[in-house]
């Protein structure tokens, strides 16, 4: 089965995009065959070429996929397809203090948040391995690691994860 991973935000000041586009293509060049799919919604395609021309990189692979805008509607069906919410920041004054609310809002959908450990969401909400993955930094090899350890999970234990990432929602939110 494909597992599905998701970015969706505007790449914008609090998220270490650069570092999760390079560490997911890292991911796809070493496992060529590898069934995943990752989706981006608010960043450009150009945006992410640009990342990976560092890397010598001059295309997208196919298993990247980046949506242009979305209707709620169309938005909300994508979420409802995907495993994984990838959202890796630096620890700063302004990520402590940020809740990113697409945190909550995919775990509704029984998304697993796969999120670097930034603030009290992480602290409080997300236990990793338990409802979510969570990560210390976000540079290229933990992003990279944090990836490999969800896909070493087999789909009985990512169904547990998931339904106990429905049910903090359900609970504490």
């Amino acid at each position: 089965q494909t597992r599905k991973y998701i970015f969706p935000a505007n790449g914008k000041m609090k998220d270490a995009l650069s570092n999760m586009v390079v560490a997911i293509n890292d991911v796809l060049m070493v496992n060529p065959t590898l069934d995943v799919e990752f989706h981006f919604c608010g960043v450009k395609t150009d945006r992410i070429l640009e990342i990976l021309s560092v890397e010598n990189t001059t295309r997208l692979d196919p298993r990247i996929i980046v949506h242009n805008w979305l209707k709620y509607e169309e938005l909300i069906a994508l979420y409802q397809k995907m495993d994984f919410l990838l959202l890796a920041r630096e620890t700063n004054e302004m990520t402590k203090a940020n809740f990113p609310s697409k945190v909550p809002e995919l775990m509704t959908y029984g998304v697993i948040p796969v999120v670097s450990r930034v603030g009290d969401y992480t602290a409080i909400y997300l236990h990793d391995g338990e409802n979510s993955f969570v990560f210390d930094g976000c540079t290229v090899p933990e992003i990279r690691n944090v990836i490999n350890r969800t896909l070493e999970k087999d789909i009985v234990e990512l169904k547990t994860i998931s339904s106990k990432a429905r049910k903090t929602v359900e609970e504490k939110f």
